[in-house]
């Protein structure tokens, strides 16, 4: 192979190959998840009857669950959850909407416009979410109290943390606590 030099216009540049790069974090993107008839209409009685969008409800839910999952495995006691109070973090403009947006929604209970079950049949969840939306976990999921796992939410978001972080948090505090008595 023999090397020669080349003039201008023989130089071919390569294409430029467009690059979509989503904007926003990673925990912003979502997908549409299609739900079992039954699981549907369970997540949306409980959607309704808490006022909120039956895709939130649902990543709600399942984070919730996910989060008792992995207090039970770190040995901790769902149940206590919530027993400490975290001081109030700095938070960002869009936390501080969402921390509103739930708010609002405990402090009115005003239900959300009625959704159909089939609406609800095609939700959106976040991305970090889809590896556990096998359909065993979003039964057991769907049949929370959305309510309870709301008010973690709250906790979890005004002590800016994610709701699996609150509740091993809370569980570790609830550990040590009982080990200083």
């Amino acid at each position: 192979m023999a090397l020669r030099i080349v003039g201008p216009e023989e130089m071919r540049a390569p294409r430029p190959r467009r690059m979509t790069v989503p904007s926003g974090r990673a925990g912003e993107h979502h997908e549409p998840v299609h739900l079992a008839h039954d699981v549907a209409a369970n997540l949306t009685r409980a959607a309704s009857a808490e006022g909120i969008p039956a895709s939130l409800a649902l990543a709600v839910l399942l984070e919730a669950e996910l989060a008792v999952h992995a207090v039970i495995e770190a040995g901790g006691t769902p149940a206590r959850l919530g027993s400490h109070k975290d001081r109030s973090a700095s938070l960002s403009a869009a936390q501080s909407d969402y921390l509103e947006f739930i708010a609002k929604r405990q402090a009115s209970q005003a239900p959300a416009q009625q959704p159909t079950t089939s609406s609800a049949e095609l939700v959106v969840v976040p991305v970090r979410l889809l590896p556990f939306c096998d359909e065993s976990l979003l039964r057991v999921a769907v049949h929370r109290d959305l309510g309870q796992a709301l008010r973690w939410e709250e906790h979890a978001a005004r002590s800016g943390r994610t709701l699996t972080e609150w509740t091993l948090r809370q569980a570790l505090m609830t550990a040590s606590a009982a080990r200083c008595r």
